[in-house]
């Protein structure tokens, strides 16, 4: 950002990362769609198939449980902490490459799609339950939506009330509890 001013990018070999596609002679494949396949590839392994990925499901599932059983929590999300980091730059390049710009602001509002579709994906905000799959049909079931919303013409406003409601409907399906406090039998 430039005196409030976004930062226009005109490097052509960084835009490629954003806008550029691989030939795979049948139909072009986007690079951001090969990133994020080779990411989903990586963490799917991670989680399921490595002793930290347990141990990341076992933290959020009970921390007094995984202290017990010397799981340290405070190292555990230092580490998860950083791999969110590394995440964000990484997605923070995508956009900014497919935009050609770079602004502090470009991402306001992705929050929502992001909790979204981690919600519609099956993951608990309990902790302890959920998939990279699951995530990964969330997010495209929330993208779906909200580009079907944008066709529509919908307002942004509503686009919000509806991502909302769909995380309330989402938490309350995927709860142990029927009600205000009161247990499903």
């Amino acid at each position: 950002m430039v005196d409030g001013r976004a930062k226009f990018i005109s490097d052509r070999s960084f835009r490629v990362v954003g806008k550029g596609f691989l030939d795979l002679h049948f139909f072009p494949v986007p690079w951001s769609v090969l990133v994020m396949l080779a990411i989903f590839i990586v963490f799917q392994f991670v989680m399921s198939m490595t002793t930290f990925g347990r141990k990341v499901y076992f933290l959020g599932g009970n921390e007094e449980a995984a202290k017990l059983v010397g799981i340290q929590p405070k190292f555990m999300r230092l580490a998860i902490f950083g791999i969110m980091g590394v995440m964000t730059g990484i997605g923070s390049i995508m956009v900014a490459s497919r935009l050609g710009s770079g602004s502090p602001n470009i991402g306001t509002g992705y929050e929502m799609d992001a909790i979204a579709a981690v919600v519609v994906g099956g993951t608990s905000f309990a902790g302890g339950r959920g998939t990279i799959i699951g995530t990964l049909l969330g997010a495209i079931t929330i993208g779906l939506i909200a580009n079907g919303m944008n066709l529509m013409g919908i307002s942004p406003y509503f686009q919000y009330l509806a991502k909302g409601l769909i995380i309330l409907l989402a938490v309350i399906l995927s709860s142990d509890y029927s009600g205000f406090g009161s247990k499903r039998k």
